[in-house]
């Protein structure tokens, strides 16, 4: 974090902003593929039972 402080530009979000960063593995190309358990949403690969809608 110290590091990240030193850097010209940089804001430490509050905690309210990093929970609202949504993330995940990308699926995988040419043939949109992702780990077992999970589908291709949108370009990340989401757990199967979740809506792709979220």
């Amino acid at each position: 974090m110290k590091n990240l402080k030193e850097l010209k530009g940089v804001k430490l979000l509050s905690k309210t902003e990093q929970k609202s960063i949504v993330g995940g593995y990308a699926c995988r190309y040419p043939n949109y593929s992702c780990p077992t358990g999970s589908f291709c949403c949108n370009g990340l690969c989401r757990p199967n039972g979740s809506s792709c809608l979220d």
